[in-house]
């Protein structure tokens, strides 16, 4: 029975991440001065490439984000977000690739702060 409770919890929890990846990324898309392009998915997952500190990931037309994302504050959501979408832009750290995330979300600074911030905490 205990299993079963955990289950639906964590089921609630991945639905709210889910919701609020899509509405945040909504928002990106209608503030963002650039025009994005194509179909964007999200996938919640558990284990992104077996690394315990990554958050997210493009890969393909999907955004992996791992389920702990789900205490992230809307800010530090909407910098993962347009750090993902930079990176279907450009693959490395360059100042091209700052400069396209700046260009996505200007205050994106804020948002990587709280990243920081929070980080730590989502570690299991």
């Amino acid at each position: 029975m205990k299993t079963a409770i955990g289950e639906v919890i964590d089921e609630r929890r991945v639905d709210g991440l889910y919701s609020r990846l899509f509405d945040t990324y909504e928002d990106v898309k209608r503030t963002s001065k650039m025009e994005i392009f194509g179909n964007l998915d999200f996938e919640v997952v558990k284990n992104i490439d077996g690394k315990r500190q990554r958050i997210a990931k493009l890969k393909g037309n999907k955004i992996l984000v791992h389920v702990r994302a789900v205490q992230l504050p809307k800010t530090a959501l909407r910098y993962v977000i347009a750090h993902e979408l930079a990176h279907s832009i450009t693959k490395g750290h360059t100042r091209k690739f700052w400069k396209i995330v700046e260009t996505i979300y200007p205050k994106f600074e804020t948002g990587q702060n709280l990243l920081m911030k929070h980080g730590h905490e989502l570690l299991p």
